[in-house]
């Protein structure tokens, strides 16, 4: 395979956990908010950092999606059924953490 990386994800690894291009999309701005930017609120949970997260930040920084409110909520639960996801909820807020265990480093 020439290309062996899609948005800076394995793409084998995206085909095994059968992650969607929609989620590989989110997944990369999240990555990106949390690293490069971060996000102004942030909690510990058991010594991993969780970071919050509106779905409309999703959604203005991803219009290409072209969707609402409802198919990112289901995008996300997807991903943490699949374990790339942590998630806990605060106060009404979402907090998420990328378990980069599984999408950085295995194989």
């Amino acid at each position: 395979m020439f290309y062996n990386f899609v948005l800076g994800f394995k793409q084998s690894l995206l085909t095994r956990l059968k992650v969607s291009l929609e989620q590989c999309l989110i997944l990369d701005l999240l990555y990106k908010f949390f690293n490069d930017i971060g996000s102004p609120l942030s909690i510990y949970v058991e010594d991993e950092k969780y970071y919050w997260v509106s779905y409309d930040m999703i959604l203005k920084n991803l219009p290409i999606l072209g969707c609402g409110v409802l198919k990112i909520k289901r995008l996300l639960i997807d991903l943490q059924h699949k374990k790339i996801l942590k998630k806990v909820v605060r106060s009404n807020n979402v907090f998420i953490n990328i378990n980069t265990n599984i999408l950085l480093f295995e194989e």
